[in-house]
C-alpha cells in the first residue's frame, strides 16, 4: 500500500482509519523528530473551519492536557495535520511490530472511580482552556482522547473541529450521534454560536462513559442497531441516526445503575446530569462554567473534611484534659494520705516510745514495716510523677503546632519586598521581636530532625529579617544554611505534599545569593545561584500557575540570569532569559492588570533587552526600546516615591546607559543631560544610604561618563574635576569592599582614564604617576585573585592592562621619558599578543596590538 507524499514529513506507517481520515506515524524529515500525521478525506471535513481551528490551536498559549499542533495544510490535498506522537510500540501474535495508542476508551467502566476522576477533571480542565481561547471542539468522545505518561496531564485531546458540523458532505457514522446533542444533529452550521454548549453535552456523555461504561442515553438502541449490522454478514449498513436520534429525544431523565456513594458524589453527578440536559438552554453555556462548579465542590469537600477533623481533634484534647485533671487530683489525694499516714504514724510511736520503753525490740520492727510501706508508695507516686510526665510532652507537642502556625504567618508577613540597602517597611521593634522569636525556637528546631522544614523556615525568616536590618553578611550565612537545609530536604522528600512551597523558597534563596554574590563581584558564583533559582521556581510555577508570588520571584530570576549572561557575553542564554519576563508578566497570563512593581520588573527587562541590541551593534532600535521603557521607569518611580531607592537606582543606570548609546548617535548634549539625569538620582541616593555600594559605583561611572563629555566639549576644568571626583568616590568604595573584583577593576580603569586626561590636557608629567599607579593596582589585584577569576574576568583584566600600560607609554613620551616610554609600549604589546595567543582574533585584541606596534616601532 502507498504512503501518500507530503513535503516536509516522513510517512512511516498507518497506526489506524477513523470516520474522517487515516493517522500514520511519520518523522520530520530535517529534525527527523517522531510525529503523528492525520490524512483527511476531503469529504468528510470542512477544511475552511479546520483552518481556523487549528490555527488558534497553534496561536493560544500551549496546555498539558492539548495535543500541540505542529503543522497542517487544508490548502491543497492530501489534506493532513501533524502532532506529537503518543503511544508505544507493541508486537502482536505474530511478532509484528505495531504502534498502540491508548485512549480513555479502554477505561470506560473499567477503571476505579477515584482514577475516573481524575480523568474527568482534566478533560475538564483542557476543555475549560479551549473555550477560554474561544475555540471549540465538537467532536468530544473518549477515542479522541489519547492517554500518557505525564504528571502534568495523563489525558492529551485530540481531532478538533471535525464529525458532524457544517460543510461535511459524507460522514460515516457508527456512534458519533449518542455524543451530540439534538440541536447539533439538526443545525450543525450553528457551531459559532452554539459550539460551546455542544461540547457541555459531549463532555457530560464522556464522563458517564467513564463511570458507568455505557451510554446515558439510547444504550439500547446503538445495541439494536451493531445486532442489525451483524446480521447483514459482513455487507456494510449505515447506522440509523435518526433511530437513535429519537431515543435521545425520549429519554429526557439520566439515569444512575448505581447510588451515590456520599453526598460529594451526588452532587458530581448533578453537575454531570446538567451537562447531559436536553434543552441548551439548562446546560452550563461552556465548560469554564463547569470546571468552576468543580472547583467550588472540591473547595466546599475540603472545607468540611477540615471541620470534622476540628471537632475531633477538639473533642480529644477535652478528654486528655479531663483525664490530666483527674490524674493530678488523684495525686494530691495520695499526697495529702501519705502525709496524714506519715504524722500519725510518727506520733503513734513517739506515744508508745515514751509508755513503753521496754518494747523498743518490737517498735525498731513495726518501723521497718513501716518503712517497706512507704517505700511502696514511693514507687507507686513515681509511676504516677512519670505518667504526669508524658501527658506534660504531650501539651508540649501542642504547643510546637501553635509555634510552626506562628513562624508559617511570619513567613506571609515577610512576603513585602525589600531590595539590598533598603528600608523595609516594618518598624524595627517588630523586626527585632521577629529575630528573637527565631533565635528562641531555633535550638529546639537543630534538635530534632523531623523538625527539617521548619528548621529551613527559621533559617530563611532569619536571613530576610537580619537583611530588613541591613546586616547582608549575617543574612547571606543564614541564606547559605537555608539553601543548604532546603536542597537536602527536597532531595529526601520529592514527592511531599509541600514540595512546591519548599521549591519556592529555595529559589527566593538562591535569587538573594545571587544578588548578594554580584555586589560582592563574584560574577560565576552569582551566575550559578541564578540558574539554581530558576531551576526551582520553574517547575513550581508550572505546578501552580496562579500563585503571583512565584510568579514574580521567577520573573526577577529569569531577569537577573539574563542581566549577568548579557554582561558576561552570553548572549543566546540572556536572549532566552530575558524574553522569559515578559511572558509571565503578561496581563492575560496573570488574568488581571500588573502591579506598580511588576511594570518596574517588565520595564528593566525590556532596557536589558534594549543593551543586548546595542551590544549587537543596532544602535537607533535599542536607543528606541530604551527610550520607551525609560519613559514607563520614569513614571513608576514618580509614583513609588519615596519608598522607591532601588528603582530609582536601576532608572539611574538606565540613564548612564542611554547617554552612552546617544553620544556617539546624537551628540554629546543629549548624552550630558542623560547623565546629568543619572547623577541628580544617584547623589540623592548616596546622601540617604552613604553606605550603599551599588549607588556609590553607579556615581562613580556617571563620574567617568560626564568627565569624557565635558572633554570633547572643551570643558578641561570640569572635565578634569568630575574625573577626579571619580577616581575619588571608587578609591573609597574600593577600600569598604577591598574583595570586591569589579569595584576594582573599575577604579583601574577611572585611574587609567584620569591619566589619558591629564596627557590630553599637556599635563604628561602629572599623567605619569597615576598611569603607574593604576598599572600597579590591576597587576597586584590580578595576582592575588588570580586562582579566584574565571577565564572572561581574565580576558577583562588583561585588555585593561594592556590598554593601561599604552596609556602609560603614550603618557611617558609626551613626557620625554623615552625609557619609561619604550618600556611601557613593549609591556603593552607582550599582553596583547598573551590575550591574541589564548583567545583567539578579536576586534579590541587586534586593534590594540597593531597600535602598540605601532608606537614602539618609533623608539627603534
Amino acid at each position: 500500500m502507498s504512503l501518500p507524499d507530503i513535503d516536509g514529513l516522513e510517512l512511516q506507517d498507518l497506526i489506524g482509519k477513523g470516520s474522517c481520515g487515516a493517522v500514520y506515524r511519520a518523522v520530520v524529515g530535517e529534525t527527523r523528530e517522531a510525529c503523528a500525521v492525520k490524512v483527511f478525506s476531503s469529504m468528510a471535513i470542512n477544511r475552511k473551519l479546520l483552518t481556523i481551528g487549528m490555527r488558534g490551536l497553534q496561536q493560544m498559549p500551549e496546555h498539558p492536557g492539548i495535543l500541540k499542533v505542529h503543522r497542517f495544510d487544508f490548502d491543497k490535498a492530501p489534506y493532513y495535520v501533524a502532532v506529537p506522537l503518543v503511544g508505544f510500540m507493541t508486537e502482536d501474535g505474530q511478532r509484528r511490530k505495531q504502534w498502540e495508542t491508548p485512549t480513555l476508551e479502554s477505561c470506560c467502566g473499567t477503571v476505579p472511580a477515584d482514577e475516573a476522576w481524575r480523568y474527568i477533571y482534566e478533560v475538564c480542565d483542557s476543555m475549560a482552556w479551549l473555550h477560554k481561547h474561544n475555540l471549540v471542539h465538537c467532536n468530544l468522545k473518549p477515542r479522541n482522547v489519547l492517554l500518557e505518561d505525564d504528571q502534568a496531564s495523563a489525558t492529551k485531546i485530540g481531532d478538533p473541529v471535525q464529525g458532524w458540523i457544517g460543510g461535511v458532505h459524507h460522514f460515516d457514522t457508527t456512534d458519533h450521534f449518542l455524543y451530540i446533542p439534538p440541536e447539533q444533529a439538526e443545525h450543525p452550521d450553528a457551531l459559532a454560536t452554539h459550539g460551546t454548549s455542544w461540547d457541555v453535552y459531549a463532555f457530560g456523555v464522556l464522563a458517564y462513559r467513564l463511570l458507568t461504561g455505557k451510554f446515558p442515553r439510547a444504550e439500547e438502541e446503538l445495541e439494536a442497531e451493531m445486532r442489525e449490522q451483524s446480521n447483514f454478514n459482513g455487507t456494510v449498513r449505515t447506522v440509523d441516526n435518526g433511530a437513535i436520534l429519537a431515543a435521545v429525544r425520549a429519554q429526557h431523565d439520566i439515569v444512575w445503575p448505581k447510588k451515590p456513594t456520599s453526598k460529594w458524589d451526588e452532587r458530581r453527578k448533578q453537575i454531570l446530569e446538567r451537562c447531559l440536559a436536553l434543552d441548551p438552554k439548562l446546560r452550563w453555556p461552556d465548560l469554564r462554567e463547569v470546571m468552576r462548579e468543580f472547583e467550588k465542590l472540591e473547595a466546599d469537600y475540603l472545607l468540611e473534611d477540615a471541620r470534622e477533623k476540628i471537632g475531633i481533634e477538639k473533642k480529644r484534647q477535652a478528654r486528655r484534659v479531663v483525664l490530666l485533671r483527674s490524674m493530678v487530683q488523684v495525686l494530691f489525694v495520695t499526697l495529702v494520705a501519705a502525709a496524714g499516714y506519715g504524722l500519725w504514724y510518727g506520733y503513734d510511736k513517739y506515744t508508745k516510745w515514751k509508755h513503753a520503753e521496754k518494747a523498743t525490740v518490737d517498735i525498731a520492727k513495726e518501723k521497718e514495716e513501716g518503712d517497706k510501706a512507704r517505700e511502696g508508695k514511693i514507687t507507686d507516686l513515681a509511676t504516677k510523677l512519670q505518667q504526669a510526665k508524658e501527658a506534660e510532652r504531650l501539651a508540649s507537642s501542642n504547643l510546637q503546632m501553635s509555634q510552626a502556625a506562628v513562624d508559617q504567618f511570619l513567613t506571609q508577613l515577610l512576603q513585602l519586598p525589600a531590595g539590598l540597602g533598603l528600608q523595609a517597611e516594618i518598624s524595627q521593634k517588630h523586626v527585632n521581636d521577629a529575630l528573637a522569636f527565631c533565635e528562641q525556637e531555633r535550638p529546639r528546631l537543630e534538635k530534632d530532625d523531623s523538625q527539617l522544614p521548619l528548621r529551613a523556615t527559621n533559617y530563611f525568616n532569619t536571613a530576610q529579617l537580619l537583611m530588613r536590618k541591613n546586616q547582608q553578611k549575617e543574612a547571606k550565612a543564614w541564606f547559605e544554611k537555608a539553601r543548604n537545609t532546603l536542597t537536602a530536604l527536597l532531595q529526601r522528600e520529592p514527592t511531599h505534599a509541600d514540595v512546591t512551597r519548599r521549591q519556592i523558597m529555595l529559589g527566593r534563596t538562591c535569587r538573594w545569593l545571587g544578588t548578594m554574590q554580584s555586589e560582592e563581584g563574584h560574577r560565576v558564583e552569582a551566575t550559578q545561584y541564578f540558574k539554581e533559582a530558576v531551576a526551582a521556581l520553574t517547575p513550581a510555577l508550572e505546578k501552580n500557575p496562579k500563585d503571583r508570588n512565584a510568579r514574580v520571584e521567577c520573573a526577577m530570576a529569569w531577569y537577573e540570569l539574563g542581566k549577568r549572561s548579557r554582561r558576561d557575553g552570553e548572549t543566546a542564554v540572556a536572549v532566552n532569559a530575558l524574553g522569559r519576563v515578559p511572558t509571565l508578566m503578561d496581563p492575560k497570563v496573570v488574568g488581571e492588570e500588573l502591579t506598580p512593581q511588576e511594570q518596574f520588573l517588565l520595564a528593566r527587562s525590556r532596557i536589558e533587552q534594549a543593551l543586548s541590541l546595542r551590544d549587537e551593534g543596532r544602535l537607533d532600535e535599542a536607543m528606541r526600546a530604551l527610550f520607551d521603557s525609560m519613559e514607563v521607569m520614569v513614571k513608576l518611580v514618580e509614583k513609588s516615591a519615596p519608598n522607591n531607592q532601588e528603582q530609582a537606582l536601576t532608572l539611574a543606570e538606565a540613564y548612564i546607559e542611554f547617554g552612552e548609546i546617544v553620544s556617539g548617535k546624537l551628540g554629546t548634549t543629549d548624552a550630558k543631560d542623560a547623565q546629568a539625569e543619572a547623577q541628580a538620582i544617584l547623589m540623592e541616593l548616596v546622601r540617604t544610604q552613604p553606605q550603599w555600594a551599588e549607588a556609590r559605583h553607579l556615581l562613580a561611572r556617571n563620574y567617568g561618563a560626564l568627565a569624557a563629555l565635558e572633554r570633547d566639549q572643551g570643558n578641561a576644568t570640569e572635565a578634569r574635576t568630575k574625573q577626579e571626583s571619580a577616581v575619588k568616590t571608587l578609591e573609597d568604595l574600593s577600600k569598604d569592599n577591598p574583595d570586591n573584583t569589579r569595584f576594582l577593576m573599575e577604579y583601574a580603569r577611572q585611574k587609567g582614564a584620569h591619566a589619558q586626561m591629564l596627557c590630553d590636557l599637556n599635563k604628561a608629567k602629572d599623567a605619569v604617576p597615576i598611569a603607574k599607579e593604576a598599572v600597579d593596582r590591576l597587576e597586584e589585584l590580578m595576582q592575588k585573585n588570580d586562582a579566584s577569576l574565571d577565564e572572561l574576568d581574565r580576558k577583562g583584566c588583561g585588555v585593561l592592562l594592556a590598554q593601561l600600560y599604552g596609556i602609560l607609554g603614550q603618557s611617558s613620551e609626551a613626557a620625554k621619558d623615552s625609557k619609561l616610554a619604550k618600556s611601557s609600549f613593549a609591556k603593552a604589546s607582550e599582553h596583547w599578543e598573551a590575550l591574541k595567543s589564548r583567545h583567539g582574533h578579536d576586534e579590541t585584541i587586534d586593534a590594540g596590538l597593531n597600535w602598540s606596534k605601532e608606537r614602539l616601532g618609533k623608539f627603534k
